[in-house]
């Protein structure tokens, strides 16, 4: 989870591909939870890929979803994701 801290300063959005992830547990629940709200603040965006039923359960508990990341920043595939950025882009 310590990974997102070595983002460039430059970094505006930030893209969490969850497909491979099945399960949450509560401990990871609150790491996403502040990994979420350490990127916010520092102004990037961040959006889900492929979120499987049971984290989004467990992220809706919290709020994390849609809270911290609306629906309209959850795509069901990578493609999906890539094309809606490039959308908001070049708008």
């Amino acid at each position: 989870m310590q990974l997102y801290k070595q983002l460039p300063d430059s970094a505006t959005t930030d893209i969490f591909r969850l497909g491979k992830m099945p399960y949450l547990d509560q401990s990871g629940l609150y790491a996403i939870e502040d990994m979420i709200q350490d990127l916010q603040t520092k102004g990037v965006e961040v959006l889900f890929v492929k979120v499987l039923r049971q984290p989004r359960y467990m992220m809706e508990r919290i709020d994390i979803i849609p809270g911290f990341v609306p629906e309209k920043q959850i795509y069901i595939n990578f493609k999906s994701c890539v094309n809606g950025l490039i959308k908001q882009h070049t708008k």
